[in-house]
């Protein structure tokens, strides 16, 4: 990981709260595996004092996407970025997911980010991806040949969360990325040596100095820290 300046290249708003921010950097491309994450100082005020945290989306030939939701004063700022200016990144941090050969993935909501890079990665694309409500825009982002969509409202023929329309292949391992109770309800269907996730976590630093991120240890004493331990772990490790 290093500290270094990027480019925007391009903002596109797939709604009002979600947007794509592209930017410019070879080295996150040649380096960052899928479920990594950058850390972004929004700008140079100090006002948010900490960096935001946020999953590799895609890459292309020399530049990264990022998918960011607007939730707080450090995404609207975000959102406000215009191309050509530029952002300080810290990155790529984290340990990403496994590689393997025929993994099913499960993504919610902005959780989709690493595993759209990881079906762009590995060319492998079966995915079960849910949102609130369906958004065309979002979808021709996607790197999944194949997929199952469901909303949770009737914007697509699956009314319903995720995991409702989740349909487990023994023999495979699945990755996830999502909200706690996505998660949950998983590790209720897949064998929690089976199912690897990533965690959206609240950071402080994204370098282990600063425990905020911490995650309890199963079957041991102590806690895992997301940014540096994680953020992808198999879930027979941990207790959320």
């Amino acid at each position: 990981m290093r500290f270094f300046q990027s480019e925007i290249t391009n903002i596109r708003f797939l709604s009002d709260e979600l947007f794509v921010l592209t930017m410019e950097s070879p080295y996150i491309v040649n380096t960052a595996k899928p479920g990594q994450f950058v850390n972004i100082k929004v700008n140079n005020l100090g006002i948010p004092l900490l960096r935001r945290p946020f999953s590799i989306f895609n890459v292309q030939k020399n530049s990264f996407s990022l998918l960011i939701k607007i939730v707080g004063r450090g995404t609207k700022i975000l959102s406000e970025y215009k191309p050509g200016q530029s952002l300080n990144i810290l990155g790529p941090l984290g340990n990403g997911f496994p590689t393997f050969k025929a993994p099913i993935l499960v993504g919610g909501g902005t959780g989709i980010a690493p595993l759209n890079f990881y079906a762009k990665s590995y060319n492998y694309s079966k995915a079960y991806i849910g949102f609130s409500t369906l958004n065309n825009k979002f979808v021709e982002f996607l790197n999944f040949d194949r997929f199952v969509i469901s909303t949770e409202d009737n914007s697509s023929k699956n009314r319903g969360f995720i995991t409702d329309f989740f349909e487990y292949d023994k023999r495979s391992p699945v990755l996830a990325c999502g909200p706690i109770g996505m998660i949950k309800k998983l590790m209720q269907k897949v064998p929690l040596s089976m199912l690897y996730v990533s965690l959206e976590q609240v950071m402080g630093c994204g370098t282990g100095i600063c425990s905020g991120c911490a995650v309890k240890k199963r079957g041991q004493e102590g806690y895992f820290r997301t940014c540096t331990d994680g953020p992808v772990f198999r879930t027979d490790t941990i207790l959320i």
